[in-house]
């Protein structure tokens, strides 16, 4: 057979052809399905302030006031007096019925300020009682509660100290 320019052409354009009618002819097409589910989001408020109570502190030693998980106190080397109750911040959480989540606490010492005139203390060692795995329960609730150590100074002055620290809850 001789090749011509009109033949390599012809011959050229029947294997186009034929490639093409193959693919088309082994072509499927199928219809897929697409969901999602959104869970509901995480909402925390705070039921009840971490409070250390009424002290008077110590002329010459320092001391501090812990604060358990249970809204215990420990007075140390600082004396308790009546007035504002000692409790722990407790706080309640909503989201998604029986997920695991996951809780932040303070790592590092926040301060409280004298409202009442000059001075600072400081707040630190956060426990909480949120175990291992936290979770919601099946109705989507969870109750977090905070503790902590307040350093109190050697002749702190009087006053009404405040602050604020920040608890964080997440989805595993």
């Amino acid at each position: 057979m001789l090749f011509t320019k009109t033949n390599i052409m012809g011959i050229a354009a029947a294997g186009i052809l034929t490639v093409s009618m193959t693919s088309s002819a082994m072509a499927a097409d199928a219809t897929a399905s697409a969901s999602a589910v959104v869970g509901a989001p995480i909402a925390i408020t705070q039921a009840k302030g971490l409070s250390f109570g009424s002290f008077a502190p110590n002329a010459t030693t320092a001391g501090s006031v812990v604060i358990g998980t249970d809204g215990s106190p420990t007075y140390n080397v600082v004396t308790q007096l009546s007035g504002a109750t000692p409790s722990e911040g407790e706080f309640s959480v909503t989201g998604q019925g029986a997920a695991a989540i996951s809780v932040a606490i303070p790592t590092s010492p926040v301060t409280l300020t004298n409202q009442d005139g000059a001075g600072t203390m400081t707040v630190a060692s956060f426990t909480s009682d949120a175990g291992a795995t936290p979770a919601f329960n099946g109705s989507g609730n969870f109750t977090l509660n905070v503790g902590a150590t307040l350093t109190v100074a050697a002749g702190q002055n009087a006053g009404n100290y405040t602050g604020t620290y920040q608890v964080s809850v997440n989805y595993q």
